[in-house]
């Protein structure tokens, strides 16, 4: 996904919780061999499909990119522990990544 290819993934809970069916991405039944070949094949034959779910998922990806990610779980431990941080050694605690992906040598 965050590759810009579309994806079809199993259609389980867990994946229902980011991706919404026929909008990013194509979900098929678990354990449905013929509807996951239909959907790969829909994919590989339609092209407005394959665009449209590339471009969907790219936004689903740039929502939970581990930049994001890693800050909102440092967030949420600091909430469920008030003061931690603030007693941390800020050199330890995660900062995010440079416009250029690199992140700055820590002293």
């Amino acid at each position: 996904m965050s590759a810009g290819l579309p994806v079809v993934a199993s259609d389980l809970a867990v994946f229902r919780e980011y991706l919404r069916p026929g909008r990013d991405a194509l979900m098929v039944p678990v354990g449905d061999p013929h509807a996951l070949a239909a959907a790969l094949t829909a994919v590989l034959d339609d092209q407005r499909l394959a665009d449209r779910l590339r471009v969907a998922g790219l936004a689903v990806s740039a929502r939970f990119s581990w930049d994001r990610s890693a800050a909102q779980h440092q967030a949420i431990y600091a909430a469920a522990q008030p003061g931690v941080l603030d007693r941390a050694d800020r050199s330890k605690v995660w900062q995010p990544a440079s416009p250029t992906g690199v992140r700055p040598a820590r002293a």
